[in-house]
């Protein structure tokens, strides 16, 4: 066989993009490894690998039933895997003629089955592969099977990508707080990587332990439904953490932009609080939705993120109220007509200068092993710039119940009555 291996028309710029993810090189981590070990029980193999491909090695960020960290570029299927966006599926490597004389095949480890799914980083761009092989050949490997490989290494590049994010948030932690270096900057990376380790570990352990129950057995719709909706709250746990990380992201860049647009906000809190509560369905708590004014309220912003901060704050708020309690919204003008969204719950409460520092950049309030304080310590931080955004306030309320009271302000110029909207379209018209 050839000795030379196919290079990608784009390799130059793949290999940036390798190179900027920080990923080569680095020890295991859980998330990972988790992958793999789901990969090769899910499609009953004895390896797995997740690789990364880089100038001339093949090097391998998780394993399964491998005992070294990378091979060599010229003898990896993987360089052949990563000329495609599907699945390459190899059912038995002596019949196909690029891999029957293979080092790997006609020597140990004896490769007789392989399929790699690309690492995608943008269309076109693969960076290596979530792979598995085993040593007898196989008859077919089907649509269903490809999809869900292909599915796993999705979720590889998602957490490949938000390992980055953090990596690059921590580093500009460590330079507001440490000044660029010494050791209040490796202190301040290190609580960074430490809560992000937790926090997506937390959803990629549930959706890959659920899944590895369903299909461990007959189980009833009941069971079936009930497990769904356990992957489903963990992909949107996993899915909210990405999401604050981009805006973070965007926030400390400079390129957030509003997007701004007319709506009504009633209609949207409806929509929230269905899905707050959809994410949490094992809370035994009452949300009870006040409306403080006269009029239904349209309000002129951007819908995304006004969506993103009442989120945020009506999750915080379920995160500390125990079992048994209320979280209460109330939504209105006050006397200088700007609209007040107010959530109040009924946890340990927070001072003044907890308040100031949970809105710092990851900041926690409490113990951080203590399953309800979960989040990366950056949502109330994203809260308050977006607030800022558009030109609001966010403030911690008088209150003289138990808890907690956070004011959203947003100024009178972005609240629209609805006959003011309607007299506008009649005007249009």
């Amino acid at each position: 066989m050839d000795e030379n291996f196919p290079i990608p028309t784009n390799e130059e710029y793949r290999l940036s993009v390798v190179h900027d993810l920080q990923i080569l090189d680095t020890p295991p981590e859980p998330e990972f490894d988790r992958l793999t070990r789901f990969a090769s029980s899910h499609f009953g193999v004895p390896a797995a690998l997740l690789t990364m491909m880089d100038t001339s090695r093949n090097w391998f960020k998780s394993t399964v039933g491998v005992e070294f960290c990378e091979s060599s570029r010229q003898h990896a299927f993987c360089a052949y895997a990563i000329m495609q966006d599907e699945p390459l599926v190899i059912l038995d490597t002596h019949k196909d003629p690029r891999f029957a004389q293979h080092a790997l095949v006609v020597n140990e480890p004896h490769v007789r089955f392989y399929v790699g799914a690309p690492l995608m980083a943008a269309p076109g761009v693969r960076l290596g592969t979530l792979c598995i092989f085993g040593f007898e050949p196989r008859a077919s490997f089907s649509e269903e099977e490809r999809q869900m490989l292909k599915d796993l290494a999705a979720q590889a590049m998602s957490a490949l990508i938000a390992r980055k994010s953090l990596l690059q948030m921590s580093e500009r932690l460590a330079d507001v707080e440490g000044g660029g270096g010494g050791d209040a900057a490796e202190k301040a990376r290190r609580r960074v990587l430490t809560i992000a380790n937790h926090e997506l570990r937390t959803p990629l352990n549930a959706i890959l332990g659920f899944s590895e129950i369903m299909r461990g057995g007959k189980m009833s719709l009941n069971a079936i439904e009930d497990y769904a909706n356990c992957i489903f709250s963990a992909g949107k746990s996993l899915e909210r953490i990405i999401e604050s990380v981009l805006t973070y992201s965007q926030l400390e860049t400079g390129e957030v932009r509003l997007n701004e647009e007319t709506f009504d906000i009633f209609e949207m809190i409806t929509q929230v609080e269905q899905r707050v509560q959809l994410l949490r369905p094992n809370r035994k708590l009452a949300l009870h939705v006040q409306k403080n004014c006269e009029d239904d309220l349209l309000i002129h912003a951007d819908r995304l993120h006004t969506e993103q901060m009442i989120s945020q704050l009506l999750d915080n708020a379920i995160k500390v109220t125990p079992d048994g309690g209320t979280v209460r919204l109330s939504v209105g003008l006050d006397g200088e007509d700007n609209l007040t969204i107010t959530v109040a719950d009924e946890g340990p409460g927070l001072s003044n200068p907890e308040f100031k520092l949970a809105c710092q950049s990851f900041q926690k309030i409490g113990d951080l092993n203590d399953t309800r304080n979960d989040g990366l310590g950056i949502g109330l931080c994203v809260v308050t710039r977006l607030v800022e955004a558009h030109g609001g306030r966010l403030t911690l309320a008088d209150n003289d119940e138990p808890g907690a009271c956070i004011e959203m302000c947003l100024p009178y110029f972005r609240v629209r009555s609805v006959g003011d909207q309607s007299q506008a379209r009649m005007l249009a018209s």
